[in-house]
């Protein structure tokens, strides 16, 4: 019982360091709200662009910002948890169903946009 508990807690925090960006939070959220398991990392990276996700400042345009973070940091690391499969070659992004990390993306997105009378 005690080794299934410790699987169980090293599950989950495999799956909060998977949702510690923000980032990669959003790119989850694209394809709960998209209906769709199949996306390309430049639908992503304008995604990203156009919510502001990201660092201001100088140096590349946001969408190339985005995706270049997308293509090197939040991508594999979300394929290293198996939440997708990126093909870096075609730039398709895949959607891996995993019901108990989408509980939590969607009580995440929940608990950043709730406001000031939202009781927690």
């Amino acid at each position: 019982m005690r080794r299934t508990m410790e699987g169980e807690a090293d599950r989950l925090d495999r799956d909060l360091e998977a949702l510690a960006s923000r980032k990669r939070r959003k790119v989850l959220e694209h394809f709960l709200t998209a209906d769709t398991e199949v996306t390309t990392l430049e639908v992503l990276s304008c995604k990203l662009a156009r919510l502001n996700v990201g660092d201001g400042g100088d140096g590349p345009p946001p969408t190339e910002r985005a995706r270049t973070e997308l293509h090197h940091v939040h991508l594999p690391r979300l394929a290293d948890r198996g939440l997708v499969e990126y093909d870096a070659e075609s730039g398709t992004v895949r959607y891996r169903s995993d019901e108990r990390v989408e509980v939590l993306v969607r009580t995440l997105a929940e608990w950043e946009t709730c406001d000031d009378t939202c009781e927690r």
